[in-house]
């Protein structure tokens, strides 16, 4: 049985592009919810090497709505994974034509949730701050070199410096 790859690639110009794509599809698919979409993570970061992933997190007014949406999300391939371990997230995954690997995550929050938050200033900090940047960067290859086919794993492994990073950032006025 093939497993998902945790194979990075050198980062693609093309990655804002797929993202301002992906979020027209979802403004059509999801036209009855206010929502303010995000491109997030490793692939809207210039330079960051990255699984090829785009990664969308959308705020809405009321989470439980999304729930409504389930069946044509899927109908456009992206399948509903519920709070997926993180409570009041709504979590969606599209598969690329293999069915094992990812191409595109979607993480539902409502508006304000301190996660989603979170996951944002993650991103605007690495985009400010070098030192972090590499940081990251190096943990990601190091993951994948490591658990190149173990997703989970791979997470754990950069988990204790998305902490570090976390705690520098609440520490940093510029990004409360």
């Amino acid at each position: 049985m093939r497993k998902r790859e945790m194979k990075l690639e050198l980062y693609n110009n093309k990655w804002p592009e797929q993202y301002q794509e992906i979020k027209e599809e979802l403004t059509k698919l999801l036209s009855g919810l206010e929502l303010e979409c995000h491109h997030f993570g490793s692939t809207s970061i210039k330079g960051m090497t990255s699984k090829p992933i785009i990664d969308i997190l959308i705020f809405v007014k009321n989470i439980n709505m999304v729930d409504t949406y389930n069946d044509s999300m899927l109908q456009s391939g992206y399948v509903a994974k519920g709070e997926n371990g993180i409570p009041r997230r709504r979590y969606f995954v599209k598969y690329a034509k293999d069915e094992i690997n990812h191409i595109v995550h979607i993480h539902f929050y409502e508006k304000g949730d301190p996660k989603g938050l979170q996951e944002l200033r993650f991103r605007d900090y690495l985009k400010e701050n070098r030192m972090a940047f590499k940081r990251y960067l190096e943990v990601k290859v190091e993951a994948s070199e490591k658990y190149k086919d173990n997703p989970e794993a791979y997470q754990n492994h950069k988990s204790t410096v998305i902490d570090d990073i976390n705690k520098e950032i609440a520490k940093t006025k510029a990004f409360k």
